[in-house]
C-alpha cells in the first residue's frame, strides 16, 4: 500500500526526472566531458545513472525497497553532479578550460544540478512523510 501511494505521488517529477537525467547526464558527459575514458570516469558518469534507473524501476514495480533506494540514489547522484559542477566552476574561474562553449557547459551542468537537488529534497520529504522507516519502540 505504502508503495502505491508513493508511486502515486511521486510520479510526476523524482521518477520522470530520474530517467530524464539518467539517460542525459552519461552523454553529456561523453560528449563534452574529458577526452579520455578510465575507470574512473566511467564509474563517475555511470554508476549514479545505475542507481537511479534502478530506483525508478523498483518504484514502477511496486518494490518496498524501492521507496528508501530511490532517495539514496538521488543523494548520490545529486553528490556526484556537484563535484562535475563545481571542478567545471574552477575552470571557467582559473581559464584553464580550452572549450570556447564553457558557458553553455556551464549552464546545463546548473540546470541538471539544479534538477537534482530539487528530486533529492522532494523524494527525501516524501519519503519521510509516508513514515518509511519510522519504528513504534514503546
Amino acid at each position: 500500500m505504502i508503495v502505491k501511494n508513493y508511486l502515486t505521488s511521486v510520479k510526476r517529477f523524482e521518477l520522470v526526472a530520474a530517467l530524464a537525467l539518467s539517460l542525459i547526464r552519461p552523454a553529456f558527459e561523453n560528449v563534452f566531458g574529458q577526452e579520455n575514458l578510465n575507470l574512473k570516469t566511467i564509474f563517475i558518469d555511470y554508476s549514479p545513472s545505475v542507481f537511479l534507473l534502478a530506483g525508478t524501476f523498483a518504484i514502477y514495480r511496486k518494490k518496498e525497497w524501492g521507496i528508501v533506494f530511490l532517495p539514496i540514489a538521488w543523494a548520490w547522484a545529486t553528490g556526484m553532479m556537484t563535484e562535475g559542477l563545481l571542478a567545471e566552476i574552477v575552470g571557467v574561474v582559473q581559464n584553464s578550460n580550452a572549450d570556447r562553449r564553457h558557458s553553455l557547459i556551464l549552464c546545463a551542468r546548473v540546470i541538471m544540478w539544479g534538477t537534482a537537488i530539487v528530486a533529492t529534497v522532494l523524494s527525501f520529504r516524501r519519503t519521510a512523510d509516508m513514515g518509511v522507516g519510522e519504528r513504534d519502540y514503546s
